[in-house]
C-alpha cells in the first residue's frame, strides 16, 4: 500500500504569543491525518512552522507505527544550526531538491513537496506573498487538500 502524504508550509517568524496556539494547532492537525491514514509528513526544514511540526512528527513516530518523516531540503548543503542537524539525523528520509543553491531553489522545493503529497497543513498570518502563500497557492491550482492554521490579531 503506497503512503498518504502530507506536508507543512508556514511562517518562519511566529511572534512568541502566537506559538503555544499554533503548535496544539499543529498538534491537532497532524493526529487528524494519521487518523485519516496519512503516514509520511514532508518538512522543509525551514525555522518556525517546519521545525515545529518536525518535532510533532518526531514525537508521534515513537507512538504510532508507520509514520515517517521526511525532510525536502531547498538545496544538499542547506544544514543551518544545531537544532536543524539534529533533527534531520532523525529523520526517514533527506531528499535535496538541488545540489546548489539558486535563485529560486526555495520555490522549486516547496512545488516538490505539494507534487508529492495529497494534504497540505499550512500556518499563516493570513498575509499575501512569501514562501507560505506561494506553497497555499501553488496547492490550490493542484487540487491538493489544504488546513490552513491562521494566527495574528485578525485571526483570534
Amino acid at each position: 500500500m503506497e503512503d498518504k502524504i502530507c506536508c507543512f508550509t508556514g511562517r518562519r517568524n511566529i511572534p512568541e504569543e502566537y506559538s503555544e496556539m499554533v503548535y496544539s494547532r499543529l498538534e491537532e492537525e497532524i493526529h487528524k491525518a494519521v487518523k485519516d491514514g496519512f503516514t509520511c509528513f514532508i518538512s522543509g526544514f525551514a525555522s518556525g512552522t517546519d521545525l515545529m511540526a518536525s518535532e510533532i512528527v518526531l514525537n508521534l513516530r515513537d507512538k504510532c507505527k508507520g509514520v515517517r518523516l521526511v525532510a525536502y531540503l531547498p538545496y544538499k548543503e542547506r544544514k543551518n544550526s544545531k537544532k536543524i542537524q539534529d533533527l534531520l539525523q532523525l529523520c526517514d528520509d533527506i531528499k535535496p531538491c538541488s545540489d546548489r543553491y539558486f535563485k529560486g531553489c526555495y520555490h522549486k522545493r516547496n512545488r516538490q513537496m505539494v507534487d508529492a503529497c495529497q494534504k497540505v497543513i499550512a500556518v499563516t498570518d493570513g498575509k499575501e506573498g512569501g514562501g507560505t502563500g506561494y506553497t497555499i497557492d501553488y496547492a490550490r491550482k493542484k487540487n491538493v487538500d489544504i488546513e490552513i492554521i491562521k494566527f495574528g490579531d485578525d485571526n483570534k
